[in-house]
Parts: C-alpha cells; sequence; structure tokens
C-alpha cells in the first residue's frame, strides 16, 4: 500500500516530533510506503501580542515552502492505486491544499485535526466554504473527536473517528530524573503546550497561586508576554518558564510534573496532543469540562472542573497534591486508556484497514474529479 500524505504540520524550531510524523513512521513499520509529497516548514514560531492582529494566512504563506507534485498527477485513464491522505487544521491552508486535492488521482482522505487555526472568533463559520468543498468531495473524513464529528452534520462524507496516536513509551520516564533534568523540586503542576489566550494560563496561575507546588509552563506563544507578567504579579517567585528546547526534552518536562492542567476556555474539536501524551505518562490530570477533555477523560482517568470556575479549579489541584495515591490512581488509569486506544500499534492497524475498505468500496470513483479552471485558478 502506498500512502500519499499531505501535511502543513511539520517541525517546529523546537524540533518537536509532530503528529503526521508519528503517523508516518508508524504506517511505514507496517509496510506501508509513504510518501511525503508536501514539506511545510514554520520558520519562526515565537509571536509578540500586536502579531495577532496580521493576517495569519499571509504571514504564514511567507514560511512555506513546497516540492513540486507533478508525479502524482498521471493522465486522465491511467489506473493510480495510492491513498491520498490530505491533513487539515481549520482553513488556514485548505485553499493551498485544494489544487492538488482536485488533481490526484486515488482515493482522498481527509483529516481534521480542528476547526479553525486559532481561530477564536464566534462570528466566524464553522468551516470555510472552500474547506467544506474539499471534504464534501472527499472519499473519507478522519477526526480524532466526537464534537468535531458532530459539527460535520451537512456532510454525506462517512466520518471515522480515530483517537490522537501517541508513543506511551516515549513518556515513561522516571520523575526524579526528568526533575532534576528539567530544574525543579517538590510538587510541579504544569501547563505544556503552546501559549495563546484560549488556553486558560491566567486561569491556572490564579488557581494555583500560592500552593506548595511549583508552576511549570512550558512552550511559547503570543501570550507568553502576558503569561510572564501575571505571574510576576499572581505568582511571583512560584512560576518557571521553559521553552520547548528539543524533542528528547520534551518528554521530561511532562515526566517532571505531578499534575498537568488544561484550563481551556474553549475547544474548536480538537484534541490536545499534550493530553494524550500526559495520559501516555501516566499523570494525574486536571482540566476544563470540554470537548475532548470530556471525551477522552473520564471519572477514574482524570478531574474535570467547570470552565472558567477559579475555585473548583483550585480545589481540585489542592485535593491531587495533598494525595499522591490519587494521583497515582488517576495516572494508572489514563495510562491504560493510552496503551489500549490511543498507542499508534492500534492506531496505524485502523488506518489501514479503513484504506483497504477504500480501495475495495465502489461507493465513489477513485478518480479525481476536476474543478473548473476557475477554481483551480482562485485556490492558487
Amino acid at each position: 500500500m502506498r500512502v500519499n500524505l499531505f501535511s502543513p504540520f511539520s517541525p517546529l524550531a523546537s524540533g518537536i516530533v509532530t503528529y503526521c510524523e508519528d503517523y508516518a513512521a508508524a504506517m511505514e513499520v507496517r509496510g506501508v510506503d509513504v510518501n511525503r509529497v508536501n514539506r511545510w516548514f514554520w520558520t519562526s514560531w515565537r509571536f509578540n501580542i500586536s502579531d495577532r492582529q496580521k493576517s495569519l494566512t499571509l504571514r504564514a504563506l511567507n514560511h512555506l515552502r513546497t516540492i513540486g507534485l507533478s508525479s502524482l498527477y498521471p493522465p486522465p485513464g491511467e489506473s493510480h492505486e495510492a491513498i491520498n491522505h490530505f491533513h487539515v487544521s481549520g482553513n488556514l491552508f485548505t485553499h493551498i491544499l485544494l489544487r492538488h486535492f482536485y488533481r490526484v488521482r486515488g482515493p482522498r482522505v481527509v483529516t481534521v485535526h480542528e476547526r479553525h487555526f486559532v481561530t477564536t472568533n464566534p462570528i466566524l463559520p464553522r468551516f470555510w466554504p472552500e474547506q467544506l468543498r474539499m471534504l464534501r468531495d472527499s472519499d473519507l473524513i478522519v477526526v480524532h473527536t466526537e464534537e468535531l464529528k458532530s459539527q460535520l452534520h451537512s456532510v454525506d462524507t462517512p466520518v471515522e473517528i480515530l483517537g490522537h496516536g501517541v508513543y506511551p513509551r516515549r513518556y515513561q520516564i522516571d520523575q526524579a530524573e526528568a526533575k532534576r533534568r528539567i530544574g525543579v523540586q517538590g510538587p510541579v503542576v504544569a501547563h505544556v503546550g503552546f501559549l495563546f489566550d484560549y488556553k486558560g494560563v491566567e486561569l491556572l496561575l490564579r488557581a494555583a497561586a500560592r500552593t506548595e507546588a511549583t508552576i511549570l509552563i512550558v512552550g511559547s506563544g503570543p501570550f507568553e508576554t502576558e503569561a510572564r507578567r501575571l505571574a510576576r504579579i499572581l505568582a511571583p517567585g512560584q512560576t518557571v518558564f521553559r521553552p520547548y528546547a528539543s524533542a528528547e526534552d520534551f518528554p521530561h518536562c511532562l515526566a517532571a510534573a505531578d499534575v498537568v492542567v488544561f484550563p481551556r476556555k474553549h475547544t474548536q474539536g480538537e484534541c490536545s496532543g499534550v493530553l494524550v501524551q500526559a495520559m501516555a505518562a501516566g499523570k494525574a490530570i486536571v482540566a476544563h469540562d470540554l470537548g475532548c477533555f470530556r471525551e477522552y477523560l473520564s471519572a477514574e482517568r482524570g478531574v474535570l472542573t467547570t470552565p472558567g470556575d477559579v475555585a473548583e479549579l483550585r480545589a481540585a489541584l489542592q485535593s491531587l497534591l495533598a494525595s499522591a495515591p490519587l494521583r497515582a490512581q488517576y495516572g494508572q488509569a489514563s495510562r491504560r486508556f493510552a496503551d489500549l486506544h490511543l498507542a499508534w500499534d492500534h492506531l496505524a492497524e485502523r488506518h489501514i484497514s479503513l484504506f483497504k475498505g477504500l480501495h475495495q468500496s465502489s461507493a465513489k470513483t477513485s478518480s479525481a474529479t476536476r474543478v473548473p479552471d476557475s477554481e483551480t485558478a482562485r485556490s492558487r
């Protein structure tokens, strides 16, 4: 089996291993020929507050590099057995993918990772017209959450929910060793991931302030400057900021934590990659009761709190920090769930099974439907 992998995801400057790279590696281990046909790289991920007012699309286009795809477009009538697997994150890259989507031949699968790319404006549509056209003309849609599937009710393409993959062994590291490497001591409450306002870092600082725990904030982003300012006010001397250092360093940041916190203000159908990594690491998790956190966590796998309720979040943190057995109970349940349902060994087999079904299906033609020249021109 051959898979042409189209993806806007790639290693960031920090070198963190991305979802698509892990997916490709898991498929290749099983004998799948993965053709990475499009490699796009962010050259920088450091923003400041003023950058949020700029066009993300134009900024992104200035940092993309693509390679030729002519070998993927055989003449009409020529058989082409490859699965064309497109990964999209909201509408940001959809217009770029469209011109490739309608030219390749063979079944087309679209994995939608979230509704929009860092879009918090509630008046924007759930899906833009270009993205809806792509989804409706695909042979299969893959999502990670029921939340996102429910937003696709107007699309008649089959939708499969496959968990966000993880390599559990990568995150099973001795905690004492991790704390020495990171440079923290005692109980640690951690927030890991890019720093945007909707991630709720301010809520974490307010909830964890004046507890006995070190607040470890790993990552950078447009909210970093404000987060540092709030930390000086709300939790002076208690907060440690650590940028992403390397792919090897990242699992140690998770391993050093006693509790990992996800105080999201809202979700967009996405599944947090850090969430499944924290589960694989066997961490006690506190998260707001919404989206993927509600779906992946449960009464025995984590503590869910009311979004925006700082007092409830503080009580959950204090309860976990006071009880090592309770933390272990939640962590063990999360790790079991990750091992059974989110490990790439399992999810790669699920992908392969679905792809074989597409080859055998006669519900849709495997050759791409040509779009009018005007549409192709618009997508360039």
